[in-house]
């Protein structure tokens, strides 16, 4: 019995999801230093009735994702830019070493 390494299927990634901690500077980083094309974008979006944040996302219930903006690089991975706003957001920088 032979046995394949990876998840079968898997072709490759289509995004990468980032959240930016200052979303327009984010946004400029990408298009005038990478070069990369915007494509779409969305926000805000919240539920205010149930936990489906928690659940789906494992952020704060009420937390709010104040706006979203996929940028195609190429005709590789795509990047999916998050600004979230949360009641238990932390501000500071983490380092390299936290997880």
């Amino acid at each position: 019995m032979t046995h394949s390494k990876g998840l079968p299927g898997l072709r490759g990634t289509d995004h990468l999801g980032i959240t930016a901690p200052d979303f327009d500077e984010a946004v400029d980083f990408f298009t005038h230093v990478l070069g990369l094309e915007p494509f779409y974008e969305m926000g805000p979006f919240e539920s205010n009735e149930d936990d489906f944040m928690l659940d789906m996302l494992n952020v704060n219930p009420r937390a709010v994702i104040r706006r979203v903006k996929q940028f195609r690089c190429g005709s590789n991975t795509n990047i999916e830019l998050f600004e979230y706003e949360s009641p238990d957001q932390r501000r500071e920088m983490p380092k390299n070493s936290d997880w």
